[in-house]
């Protein structure tokens, strides 16, 4: 009886105390059991990027070592703090005026001179391009997102710096020789393209090429005499181009990575570990998510954005639903930058695709010549955005050869507001990019 009594007490108070032992064992035993099922949850999302070949450790993303006299990440960081050093030296004299403003007037260009003749930068390009082995200098402990921003930026002032050189070298007839600067530079940036696993370094890869490609452009259509087989050099390192969905994969998964480290920031509920479980479904979901858009890295730009778009839907109707919106916090908060990853290496496929024709034109001294007869594979004059072949248009200054844009309309050429990517003669480009 007395025992009896202990379970159930006469008095109101220690009944509500018998209840609420009781209460909070179930809730004790569902807290266990949730969270052994959402953290296994967990794991298995985890394992599933391991399909990509990419580990998860950032650590093993960085490679193997490579010895400090064969990696050119040593004296291309050399030529890049030359570069930006000279570039902040010019800012100076112009504060408070933007890059894209003062890097295409003849004073800039005239202050180039002074970079072309260092034989310290000339030296360091020329050694970073005779040696093929990459591992990258920056450090692998978080935060990922910006990590790399301050140590991969001066290679992009190595860009703005070559394009301004090599348009002064076109405009004196020597077209070959501002071809071949143009082309160094694809080549260390394309060698180090899916060996720099930080966050921005894919970016700044992709805007490094997208600046090289405008000036080699024009070094193209200059009139300058190209050799043949400086055609087939371009030709060469453009058929390359076509990994830049390596370059996307990357890119994904170094957000995934920054994701998972930024988790805990971003969502409040990850403050109280008596929510652990919701916590870690909502992260088993924000992964599953980005390798589902890691899978879309093979496809065609036109099948992959109605994935993206199907993704984008989804993730709306998570968020607006009562209860899934704040169980999934965190990915409905993270997630949104990553639908836009995918855009400007799409781009670069295309607008790779038009320098090759424009090369093969050069190459031919026939800028009016069919793009069917100039001799290319027939993957490259597809416009990866809808299937179709590479649209051309004539103007007075010559032709304009150009894919669609992220919109899949077809705005006659029209490059203002990155409608349509094009490749045209200088005089008549509505925009010029400034990744």
């Amino acid at each position: 009886m007395r025992f009896r009594r202990l379970l159930w007490p006469k008095s109101l108070a220690g009944k509500a105390g018998v209840a609420a032992v009781v209460l909070l064992g179930i809730l004790a035993i569902a807290f266990v059991v949730a969270d052994r099922y959402t953290s296994k949850r967990l794991e298995e999302a985890w394992q599933e990027g391991e399909e990509f070949g990419l580990p998860n450790d950032v650590a093993l993303l960085f490679g193997p070592y490579v010895p400090d006299e064969r990696n050119l990440a040593i004296p291309l960081e050399e030529a890049s703090s030359i570069a930006a050093a000279f570039l902040e030296g010019e800012r100076k004299k112009r504060p408070g005026v933007a890059d894209y403003d003062f890097v295409d007037t003849p004073e800039f260009a005239a202050a180039t001179e002074a970079v072309l003749n260092d034989s310290r930068y000339e030296n360091a390009l020329r050694e970073a391009d005779r040696r093929t082995e990459y591992r990258s200098l920056g450090n692998p402990r978080p935060p990922y997102l910006f990590a790399s921003s301050t140590f991969l930026e001066p290679r992009r002032d190595v860009i703005r710096v070559e394009t301004r050189i090599a348009r002064q070298l076109a405009s004196r007839g020597k077209a070959e020789e501002a071809v071949r600067r143009l082309l160094r530079v694809m080549r260390l940036t394309r060698r180090w393209e899916d060996k720099e696993p930080l966050a921005m370094g894919p970016l700044i890869n992709n805007a490094i090429r997208c600046l090289a490609i405008d000036a080699l452009n024009e070094a193209l259509r200059s009139g300058g005499q190209i050799t043949g087989g400086l055609h087939d050099e371009v030709e060469k390192e453009f058929a390359l181009s076509e990994s830049a969905s390596r370059i996307n994969l990357l890119m994904l998964h170094a957000q995934k990575l920054c994701c998972a480290d930024a988790y805990d920031e971003v969502n409040p509920l990850a403050k109280y570990p008596v929510l652990r479980p919701v916590t870690n479904h909502d992260r088993a979901y924000m992964l599953r998510f980005l390798h589902r858009m890691m899978r879309t890295s093979s496809m065609p730009a036109d099948e992959a954005s109605r994935e993206f778009e199907s993704f984008e839907r989804e993730l709306k109707r998570t968020k607006g639903h009562p209860l899934a919106g704040p169980m999934h916090c965190g990915t409905c908060l993270l997630m949104p930058p990553a639908f836009r990853i995918r855009e400007p290496f799409d781009r670069l496929v295309a607008v790779s695709r038009c320098l090759r024709v424009v090369n093969a034109w050069a190459r031919k001294g026939d800028f009016q010549a069919p793009i069917q007869s100039l001799g290319l594979p027939k993957e490259c004059l597809i416009d990866p955005y809808d299937g179709k072949p590479l649209r051309v248009q004539q103007t007075p200054k010559g032709p304009l050869v150009y894919a669609l844009g992220e919109n899949q309309k077809d705005d006659g050429g029209d490059s203002q507001f990155m409608k349509d990517v094009v490749l045209a003669p200088v005089e008549t480009k509505a925009m010029k990019r400034t990744p």
